[in-house]
């Protein structure tokens, strides 16, 4: 039984790094009518390759299948949970699903948080991911920059300027270096709530930093003058 266990988890990790989500799921319900034992990982990877095909909603009814077997959750299948609906903006369960993976005892961890602040981004919910972001470093969570692209972004969509120059400045706190993402999102968050000074100033701490520019920067501080 182990090894069919062994097989049948290596064959599902190839379909979720190739996207096959379907193939991923046959798989998964060939093992429970053969009765062959799955776990964790096995059951992540298939959320993960339901996750990448855009196929949230499959992903949540694994989940939740996989958790009434009897089969004990970890931080790495709730992590493959939120990623799924990160990726289609679905902010409102992934905060349900946070929620449960604290009553659950899980620690949440760097990608969890990325997953639920990104999921509140996407939906233009910039005070919940801000909320979010606060638990965080209240929780003493390591941060990384993807977490904080994901919390200006939030700033962006609503031209919340002023905290995503705050949040800039607690990346350099937190001993992390911000990059193109960053600070295109920042400009972009001073262009729409009519910073354009401070739209320059970041272009300029760009040129000082050497930090590569792309369109997406030069775009934007050139809408942040005609705005101005």
């Amino acid at each position: 039984v182990e090894s069919n266990t062994i097989t049948f988890s290596a064959a599902i990790s190839a379909c979720e790094a190739s996207g096959k989500w379907e193939e991923a799921l046959h798989l998964l319900t060939v093992m429970s009518q053969s009765n062959v034992d799955f776990n964790t990982l096995t059951s992540s990877a298939v959320i993960s390759a339901c996750s990448k095909s855009g196929e949230w909603e499959k992903s949540l009814q694994i989940f939740s299948v996989t958790s009434n077997m009897l089969i004990a959750c970890n931080t790495v299948m709730f992590n493959a949970t939120l990623s799924s609906c990160e990726r289609a903006g679905e902010w409102e369960m992934a905060l349900q699903l946070l929620s449960a993976m604290r009553r659950s005892n899980f620690l949440a961890n760097a990608i969890t948080f990325r997953a639920a602040i990104s999921a509140c981004e996407k939906a233009c919910k910039w005070e919940k991911a801000l909320q979010l972001f606060s638990v965080m470093l209240q929780r003493r969570v390591e941060s990384t920059v993807e977490i904080f692209n994901a919390a200006i972004s939030a700033c962006e969509n609503d031209g919340e300027w002023e905290t995503a120059l705050q949040l800039i400045g607690l990346v350099a706190q937190n001993g992390l270096e911000s990059n193109t993402v960053t600070l295109n999102a920042a400009i972009s968050a001073c262009k729409k709530g009519g910073a354009r000074d401070k739209a320059f100033q970041l272009l300029s701490f760009i040129l000082q930093r050497k930090i590569e520019a792309n369109t997406t920067t030069v775009t934007a501080v050139a809408s942040a003058y005609e705005r101005g």
